[in-house]
């Protein structure tokens, strides 16, 4: 029987997770550990004190803006040979050379995931791996060059705003309007209560969230999905009025 397509659904509950770069030592060489077993890395092959420091600052200079759910997502794809990758075997060798190769194959899947899809309510992220000056304003120029109907904010990755702000199209100063936080709150609640299914955990994270949002004290992941949400947000702004300008 073949592997189950990962659906699109799926790869956005990924992408909605913790971000690389507010990710602990700790928690990342979990994920990674993981991965090692899904490809198929066996343990006397892990990489060794030095390997595993440079592979650490690899992940997090190259791939901050990405969540550890992503990553995993990403060899789950490339095991399953949804990711064009001419060779996905590990050769008991798990380099910074092996994961970009694993890693440029899913934004490309990414992509093309987005132009499948079709333009539902809001609700996950989308992200990216590019950190090159180039491929940043590459990003920016590709939603600059929407028509103003494909502007899909369920597709908007938050990180678009830091590059818009390191390339000065907007202003740095997206925590300032409390009414952006509250628009922002409100759709987390909306994305919130959308997902829920019948089981019990689900109720009891609901009614937690309730208590945050009713208190206006929000702790866990909880604020900085809010503020994911504020800079989609910004850049819908943006781009709507880039369009309405031309």
């Amino acid at each position: 029987m073949p592997c189950e397509i990962i659906s699109t659904d799926e790869a956005k509950r990924a992408l909605s997770g913790l971000a690389i770069n507010n990710a602990s030592d700790v928690e990342i060489r979990q994920t990674l550990c993981v991965i090692y077993t899904i490809v198929g890395l066996r343990p006397q092959h892990y990489p060794t004190m030095a390997e595993d420091t440079i592979l650490m600052s690899f992940i997090r200079s190259e791939y901050g803006l990405k969540t550890l759910d992503e990553l995993l997502l990403a060899f789950k794809l490339a095991i399953k040979g949804e990711l064009e990758i001419e060779d996905v075997k590990v050769y008991d060798q798990f380099t910074c050379e092996y994961l970009a190769r694993v890693m440029t194959a899913y934004r490309k899947w990414l992509k093309s995931k987005s132009k499948e899809m079709p333009a539902p309510a809001p609700k996950m992220i989308l992200g990216n791996v590019s950190t090159s000056q180039a491929e940043k304003m590459a990003d920016i120029e590709e939603w600059e060059s929407k028509d103003k109907k494909d502007i899909n904010f369920d597709l908007i990755p938050p990180y678009l705003y830091d590059y818009l702000v390191e390339f000065k199209k907007i202003p740095d100063n997206y925590e300032e309007p409390d009414n952006l936080f509250r628009a922002a709150k409100l759709r987390r609640r909306i994305l919130f209560q959308d997902s829920l299914s019948f089981r019990t955990e689900d109720k009891i994270a609901f009614n937690e969230f309730e208590k945050m949002f009713i208190s206006g004290e929000y702790s866990g992941l909880e604020p900085n999905r809010i503020k994911l949400l504020a800079k989609k947000i910004m850049v819908f702004d943006y781009l709507n009025k880039k369009k309405s300008n031309v």
